[in-house]
């Protein structure tokens, strides 16, 4: 994804293996946690002799974490396979196994299959040769994984995954009933059809007690709206729904009808406090998606926290922009919001003036990132609009903006656009 977009930051939420922000421990004073992160620590920790050695010193932790972050090869996963059989009380798993083969994996999946005891399961599977039946395998050990309740799987850029993953996939999380967090990344996946997308979605229905899922479908360039309709159509029987992360960066096949559906969906969900939507760089989105999106957004009354990236949606212009105003001033919980309009050269001054506008509304907003990357037709004036509606939110701590290659703008000295916003001290302002 172009450097450009980094004004669009997505919803974050803290690691599944920790409940705060502490750093694990280090291993030699180590009591409920452990943690292996470097391939030094790796080398010096995952040898046969000393694989025995650390089932001897920690075979009782109440509250045990096990953490490796590296790319793993055989070697590795064989001896990740020793130290699992034998350790006890493993609350949380957190493994990268970046690069590694199908063959390696089968065993190390036979292994997770008996540890009933884990509640937090964190497997990154980005450039791996996994295939579909690879994740068959995979996925028959999730089911035994009964007191799961956190489930991270990515397999970005997993080339051989397709449609039979995320049907096995599917059948394993909808046996899970405990899981309250979810996030699955497909991303470069170019394998994924409306079929795939259709078998994940009914697996959804039977997750009453999900709070947060993050689906990414980044450059899964086979994917429709048809797809989408199905897919997110079970979200809005889940009840205790608070975070959605949805990103489907340069899916080039979807267009107004899948934003509408999308957001019809949605619209059900009372419980919603965090929503992050990634659309960038959809070519068929218009003004008419946005306007549906629109909408439907205002029956989110409980959002606290809206991302939502149109960059390079060269069709939207100010009629779309000026629906978007009208949805964004009724959502009076908001406190982040974070709005990517990047190389949306269509988009009047008028309609930034009007959005900016609007913002006035919103008085427990603390935190703005606004991406304005390449809007040509975006001036002086329409930053000294911006100005006047943040100055009457006293909730307001930090302001981000993204005004690279913007030509009006860009004939200003950037010194003038901060002081600007020196209105008040304890705000932190940043021009990119």
């Amino acid at each position: 994804m172009n450097d450009n977009n980094q004004g669009f930051n997505h919803i974050k939420t803290p690691p599944p293996c920790s409940s705060s922000n502490r750093a694990f421990q280090d291993i030699s004073t180590m009591k409920e946690n452990f943690h292996l992160f470097t391939p030094t620590n790796a080398q010096k920790y995952f040898n046969q002799k000393n694989i025995f050695s650390l089932r001897k010193n920690y075979p009782k932790a109440g509250k045990s974490v096990l953490t490796g972050e590296w790319n793993a090869g055989s070697r590795f996963i064989a001896n990740l396979d020793k130290v699992l059989t034998g350790w006890k009380a493993l609350s949380c798993l957190q493994v990268n196994l970046k690069i590694s083969q199908n063959r390696d994996l089968e065993k190390f999946f036979l292994t997770l299959k008996d540890r009933k005891d884990i509640h937090s399961l964190n497997l990154d599977f980005t450039y791996c040769t996994l295939n579909d039946e690879g994740v068959k395998r995979l996925a028959s050990s999730l089911k035994s994984l009964t007191s799961l309740s956190v489930l991270h799987l990515n397999f970005t850029q997993s080339g051989f995954v397709g449609d039979g993953s995320l049907k096995h996939v599917a059948l394993s999380i909808k046996t899970l009933k405990s899981l309250r967090e979810i996030r699955l990344s497909f991303s470069y996946c170019q394998r994924i059809t409306n079929y795939g997308l259709k078998k994940l979605g009914k697996a959804f229905k039977r997750l009453g007690l999900l709070e947060k899922l993050s689906l990414t479908f980044d450059k899964c360039i086979k994917i429709e709206d048809e797809g989408l309709k199905y897919l997110t159509g079970p979200l809005g029987q889940l009840p205790k729904l608070q975070t959605l992360n949805l990103h489907l960066y340069s899916c080039k096949k979807v267009t107004d009808a899948a934003l509408e559906a999308i957001s019809i969906n949605l619209k059900t969900l009372k419980s919603l406090h965090y929503l992050s939507f990634q659309a960038s760089n959809l070519r068929e989105i218009t003004d008419l998606g946005l306007e549906k999106l629109s909408h439907n957004l205002q029956s989110l009354a409980s959002l606290s926290n809206l991302a939502l990236s149109l960059y390079c949606c060269n069709n939207i212009t100010e009629n779309g922009v000026n629906h978007l105003a009208s949805a964004i001033k009724t959502l009076h919980r908001l406190e982040s919001l974070n709005l990517n309009f990047g190389c949306c050269g269509l988009i009047s001054n008028h309609a930034f003036q009007n959005l900016f506008h609007e913002f006035g509304a919103l008085h427990s907003l603390s935190n703005l990132v606004l991406n304005l990357f390449s809007c040509d037709k975006l001036n002086s004036e329409g930053l000294e609009s911006l100005q006047n509606s943040l100055k009457t939110l006293d909730s307001l701590r930090s302001v981000t903006l993204n005004l690279k290659a913007c030509s009006n703008i860009q004939r200003e000295k950037k010194e003038t656009f901060q002081g600007l916003f020196d209105f008040r001290k304890n705000l932190v302002f940043t021009v990119i």
